[in-house]
């Protein structure tokens, strides 16, 4: 396993900081994308104590509607099944990601992008690759008798209910209420990911409850993180037990509908 050393420079309220890690080189990073995507089949490894996820490309439903971004007037509404994008992740669960997505096509080259994570990226050759520096010089100890001192810190989170969460993908088997993919680690362990419809926090400020909540596979995961899809609670798989509250869908379905409407004022 060819590998190198880097430093992560991370931000940590207004400063920076530094963590020395060991991660697989681009080369080894592309045989293993590679090797993982001729499988075709969903797969999370461990890679020099790194997570590396793997997700092929499965078909779902798109409910879409057009709208006019001058009178905002709907046109008319249209369902149609899509083909989402594989993807393979390094660093999954990290503070850095380094993810190959094969959005060009399964039999085409992967496009590299740098993911989630206050990791700077910067460029390296034709990718972006973590900020890689030389090893720090260790200086020598002035004395070794006394213990590095320590100061004490406060930060401040959003709380959120872990349990709710775990409890609404066991409710769906671990199932996307998007596409029913359900992945299955190599030790027989079911994996899904819990989404907020309405996200946590400023300036959504959603609520932490089970009728904000969708189970999800990585891939609609992220496609509703970025607003790439809106939700039709018809289409979603629902169970006994987990009722999703239509306020969170609308709320949702209008910043799909903003973000469209700000991509095309900027001519994008």
């Amino acid at each position: 396993m060819e590998s190198i050393r880097i430093r992560l420079r991370k931000k940590r309220g207004r400063h920076w900081e530094f963590d020395e890690v060991e991660i697989p080189t681009e080369s080894e990073m592309e045989r293993i994308a590679a090797e993982l995507h001729q499988n075709h089949v969903p797969a999370l490894i461990d890679v020099l104590g790194w997570k590396v996820l793997y997700v092929p490309a499965k078909p779902y439903n798109v409910t879409t509607t057009e709208v006019d971004p001058f009178t905002l007037h709907q046109g008319e509404t249209v369902h149609q099944q899509m083909t989402g994008i594989s993807r393979c992740v390094f660093g999954h669960g990290a503070e850095w990601q380094v993810c190959y997505t094969w959005d060009r096509g399964n039999d085409q080259p992967p496009r590299r992008i740098q993911e989630r994570g206050d990791v700077v990226a910067v460029p390296l050759g034709r990718t972006q690759l973590l900020l890689q520096l030389p090893p720090p010089v260790t200086q020598p100890a002035s004395d070794l008798s006394e213990p590095p001192p320590r100061i004490a810190t406060t930060c401040y989170r959003i709380l959120r209910d872990t349990a709710l969460a775990r409890e609404v993908k066991r409710l769906h088997g671990h199932k996307c209420q998007v596409c029913g993919l359900s992945i299955q680690l190599p030790d027989g362990t079911p994996y899904s990911e819990a989404h907020h419809i309405k996200p946590l926090g400023k300036p959504h400020d959603g609520l932490d409850i089970q009728g904000n909540i969708l189970c999800l596979c990585p891939n609609h995961h992220a496609q509703l993180d970025y607003l790439v899809m809106t939700i039709s609670l018809s289409d979603l798989h629902h169970v006994d037990g987990h009722v999703i509250d239509p306020k969170f869908v609308e709320y949702h379905n209008a910043q799909v509908q903003a973000a469209t409407q700000r991509a095309v004022a900027s001519g994008i």
